[in-house]
């Protein structure tokens, strides 16, 4: 990825119940529920008329203490080699695209060299090169979606090449002779790398970009128990499998989704124990995470693979220790926050009304949804009962 070769080549309410001291632990077996299947919500099928084309970039190598690339100002320069960056939405409807440069009638000039990598989120971005023709051009971006229907979209602006030399930025910041000739040979072996692997990638794909797809199934849940058989949060497993080989972040989020839509993002439930099997290769680390969803980070995994994952949350406002035997209640996470905000908080954590719960997880087409669980009153009176103390105004793990 040319962007992180750049960076490395040039250098984280008030008491409802009085607090009392106590301990609680995970060591004994709590009893066994039941899985059950997540309902899963339908979703609009992506079609073509999704997929837009909203921008491309010419850029230069720039800066001393953060290198990176930088779009350029005006038109590009006749000849020269650039990196490009091209901004396309709607890629859950692609199925295959190619980036072409047209010429100003939307003749053929030639197949732009561009590939497919994957953002920290997960997500897909479009890098590569392009050297300037030497005649007005745009770039289109094509292909098939996956309704089966061909589609072309052709990004608004008209290029006007101009003559005028060209010089990177960081170039023009070296001290010294010696060191602009050490950063221009950096940049020339940059270059040709970038240029490799994008035609070696977009060989072994005939040309083309595939957009990989994120299989969900068997997604169900079932209650967390404390040792003593009280509701504490909610359990998530599912599998997942992916089409190739690749960075994925199948983030999974769970939250309460009231039919009051005053109550509805009031209070979120986070991941607090999770496993994926087999375990994905965690980027820049050969050690496996013990948490691996609770970092909101992506992984390495292998396509056609069944991963297994699990998944417990608990209230967000539920603080463990570190040696995972006590909890403590965050009362005082929303004391700042305005009257009619904190009654509304209040509400929620007394009402031991039967909650839907939403399931999400990103970068697939699961949504789901949780009927008739237990609601926050339930889990706080259980956090409360069994003795979690007040966290204070300023949690630690550190009890």
């Amino acid at each position: 990825m040319w962007r992180v070769i750049i960076f490395i080549s040039l250098t984280a309410l008030m008491s409802l119940v009085a607090s009392s001291q106590g301990t609680q632990t995970d060591r004994a077996a709590a009893p066994i529920v039941i899985a059950r299947p997540v309902k899963r919500l339908p979703v609009q099928a992506p079609a073509s008329a999704d997929i837009e084309f909203d921008e491309f970039e010419f850029k230069l190598l720039a800066g001393s203490r953060h290198p990176g690339t930088w779009p350029i100002e005006g038109e590009p320069s006749k000849g020269y080699t650039y990196f490009v960056e091209a901004r396309v939405y709607g890629l859950e409807a692609i199925a295959t695209a190619r980036f072409e440069v047209l010429d100003e009638h939307g003749a053929l000039i030639e197949p732009a060299r561009i590939r497919r990598e994957t953002g920290a989120g997960g997500s897909s971005g479009f890098y590569g090169l392009m050297t300037v023709p030497n005649r007005p051009f745009r770039v289109a971006l094509t292909g098939e979606a996956i309704d089966g229907q061909r589609y072309q979209r052709v990004y608004q602006r008209l290029f006007k090449p101009i003559d005028k030399p060209v010089v990177h930025p960081i170039l023009k910041q070296a001290a010294s002779r010696a060191d602009k000739r050490k950063l221009s040979k950096m940049l020339e072996e940059l270059i040709k790398q970038e240029s490799t692997a994008i035609d070696q990638e977009l060989k072994k794909s005939g040309g083309w970009i595939v957009i990989p797809r994120t299989r969900v199934s068997n997604v169900n849940y079932q209650p967390l128990l404390s040792p003593a058989g009280r509701p504490r949060g909610v359990r998530i497993t599912y599998d997942l499998e992916f089409s190739e080989t690749g960075y994925y972040n199948p983030q999974l989020h769970v939250f309460p989704f009231y039919a009051d839509e005053e109550w509805r993002g009031r209070i979120g439930m986070k991941v607090f124990d999770s496993s994926i099997s087999p375990q994905p290769e965690e980027v820049g680390s050969q050690e496996a995470s013990s948490n691996p969803l609770a970092d909101h980070t992506g992984f390495i995994y292998l396509g056609r693979t069944t991963y297994h994952v699990t998944a417990d949350f608990f209230p967000e406002y539920v603080i463990r220790n570190e040696a995972k035997t006590k909890f403590c209640l965050w009362n005082q996470q929303h004391s700042d926050s305005p009257p009619d905000a904190r009654a509304i908080y209040q509400a929620i954590l007394l009402s031991k009304e039967p909650a839907t719960y939403r399931v999400w997880i990103m970068n697939s087409d699961f949504t789901g949804e949780i009927e008739n669980f237990y609601g926050q009153g339930v889990f706080y009176s259980t956090f409360a009962a069994e003795g979690a103390r007040d966290c204070g105004p300023q949690p630690t793990t550190r009890f």
